[in-house]
């Protein structure tokens, strides 16, 4: 570093360059922040939705699941009452479908006995 001396200024102007230089640091470094505030917001927003619907996804999944799960639950629990209302001892699960008329498993299940079977 030079004294004043060296340089020909005077405290005056020093102080002033200073200053000068001083608020350009502040400047640069409120820009610096600013900007990296700005990219954190985004990329956090960003994240946040991303989380958000994750769990939306998964929830409304879970639902389906359980929804499933409760039909298939109620459905096997049906097959001990058909098999006890119309089977006999040759009843299989490959010929549930000729033994169950379809109008009753259609009411008691709410489906039909086409996704139920078995493909021959």
């Amino acid at each position: 570093m030079r004294s004043r001396h060296e340089t020909g200024k005077t405290e005056a102007e020093i102080e002033e360059e200073f200053e000068q230089k001083k608020q350009d640091l502040q400047a640069n470094l409120q820009d610096q922040l600013s900007n990296t505030v700005k990219t954190f917001i985004e990329i956090s927003t960003q994240d946040v939705v991303e989380t958000v619907e994750k769990k939306i996804k998964e929830r409304e999944k879970t639902g389906i699941e359980d929804s499933v799960r409760d039909h298939l639950r109620g459905f096997s629990r049906t097959i001990p009452s058909f098999l006890m209302a119309y089977g006999n001892d040759t009843v299989t699960l490959a010929t549930f479908d000729a033994v169950i008329p379809n109008p009753v498993f259609l009411e008691v299940t709410s489906i039909t006995l086409g996704p139920v079977l078995f493909p021959s």
